[in-house]
């Protein structure tokens, strides 16, 4: 199960718009939310109704708790009171009732959460320093805390020695013999010097904690606050807009249409007559003919020679079994994983000038290397595949970045329903970047899903965008029990 752990969205609906679409575009099963949904921004009762619609978990923040009546607005400096002021005309009875309803912290078996420590989760006390962390260890048991306040992001551990540390945010999966705190800083008011929203992600299956940051909408979001007359002072995030000192390309030009006589172009021939051309006309005709037959024989020819180059390499036995240099993609992975029966795999090269794809031997299996000096996306894709709901499937793909690397890959699936009679085709069912760091500075990609109801056919994929080389060590789709075989 994945779950994406969101805090201090503060009525920022760009940042907290954004970061949704981020969510839903993971495929994500659940949402869970560390508190103060509003205060600060211009958009109280539109955030809280999105919030309420689409999270099924969440924590009362300070700010929640003041606007609900549940905590002294004397306790807030004098900008934050004022704007918890304002916050409270924009929001309406029910508003305060699901906000009044909501717990100080959540447990289950994985974690603990609240919004400010564990040890007085009615304080609202800030954990900022590795000092500061101790006191929730004590209060709670589990090794895995995640809490909000601070805006901003941060990992707390305490290990062997006793003595707690904190360490950069970065991807990690949790070890039984230490203890972590985890921030997941601010999806609506940044604090890091950073003008991108903060948010992260919980998977319980390899117990991994995965970090995701997203921009959003600055001017409109700016344009929002000052339409409300609020105090923009208290936007500090905006200080650090990444646009700021960078120069412009070339001059500012108007490319829109002229909107006056004089702006129109003037002493050009309005109307030539064509019979004075005619003749002329007809000798370039001719001459442009017998030019673009001769360019679309070259073109054909260089077409289909680097089409069946290509698609050679990439042949794939029906029956998954490599067969020596000739097994390309089908060996990626099949030899120790019993993988479904696919025939092959459809490549399309964004540009085939500037890529490529070659097979090699590694020890007792191949692997695929990619090259691209273009950020033209690479698509690797399986026909579909005939498949029974409710299926569990295991997807996984393992990748190695090269010295010299800039872009993104993901592996996906794509799935085809039957609803009503008609296929309706979901081309990016699930998304999965590989940044599980593996031995040998390989990175995997892994998720286990369930094939939904309706479904008829299913395809697996990735897709490769990036500078430099990149190989694929892994690519397989399996099902969940790990016995292989048709669907």
């Amino acid at each position: 199960m994945q779950i994406a752990v969101v805090s201090d969205i503060h009525a920022n609906l760009q940042a907290w718009n954004a970061v949704l679409l981020d969510i839903r575009s993971l495929d994500m099963d659940s949402i869970l939310c560390l508190g103060d949904i509003i205060g600060y921004g211009p958009n109280p009762a539109e955030v809280l109704s999105s919030v309420h619609t689409n999270v099924q978990h969440l924590v009362l923040g300070n700010h929640d708790a003041v606007v609900c009546g549940k905590l002294n607005p004397e306790l807030f400096h004098d900008s934050a009171a004022e704007l918890i002021r304002w916050t409270q005309t924009r929001l309406n009875n029910k508003a305060v009732r699901f906000l009044g309803s909501l717990p100080l912290s959540i447990a289950c078996e994985h974690f603990r959460c609240c919004h400010g420590d564990m040890s007085d989760p009615a304080a609202f006390n800030y954990i900022a320093q590795p000092e500061d962390a101790p006191a929730s260890w004590h209060a709670a048991e589990g090794n895995l805390f995640f809490v909000g306040h601070t805006h901003e992001p941060a990992i707390f551990i305490l290990g062997e020695s006793g003595i707690p540390r904190t360490v950069e945010p970065q991807d990690f999966i949790v070890e039984e013999h230490r203890r972590y705190i985890v921030n997941p800083g601010s999806v609506g008011q940044p604090r890091d010097e950073t003008a991108l929203a903060s948010y992260c992600i919980y998977e319980t299956e390899t117990k991994s904690v995965y970090w995701r940051r997203v921009p959003f909408d600055l001017d409109q979001y700016m344009s929002s606050v000052r339409a409300e007359g609020l105090d923009e002072s208290v936007n500090c995030f905006m200080d650090h807009d990444p646009r700021a000192g960078v120069g412009a390309a070339r001059e500012y030009t108007d490319f829109s249409p002229p909107r006056y006589e004089a702006d129109k172009a003037a002493g050009a021939q309005v109307v030539q007559q064509l019979d004075l051309l005619a003749s002329n006309a007809r000798r370039w005709r001719s001459s442009f003919r017998a030019a673009l037959a001769i360019l679309a024989l070259l073109v054909g020819t260089l077409t289909t020679a680097l089409f069946l180059s290509c698609t050679r390499q990439l042949e794939l036995p029906a029956n998954g079994t490599p067969t020596g240099h000739g097994a390309t993609l089908a060996s990626l992975g099949m030899q120790a994983h019993p993988a479904l029966p696919l025939s092959d795999f459809n490549v399309t090269l964004g540009n085939r000038r500037r890529q490529s794809l070659k097979v090699t031997e590694n020890g007792s299996r191949y692997v695929l290397n990619a090259s691209s000096s273009s950020y033209d996306p690479i698509v690797l894709q399986t026909p579909e595949i005939p498949v029974k709901p409710g299926t569990r499937l295991l997807l996984e793909a393992l990748v190695r970045k090269g010295p010299v690397y800039d872009g993104s890959e993901c592996v996906f699936i794509s799935l085809t329903r039957r609803m009503g009679g008609e296929a309706e085709r979901t081309p990016r069912f699930l998304v999965k970047e590989p940044n599980m760091k593996r031995q040998g500075g390989y990175l995997l990609a892994k998720q286990t899903f369930e094939v939904p109801a309706n479904t008829s056919h299913i395809s697996l994929g990735m897709e490769l965008n990036f500078k430099g080389d990149l190989e694929i060590a892994e690519i397989l789709l399996v099902k969940k029990d790990g016995r292989g075989g048709g669907i």
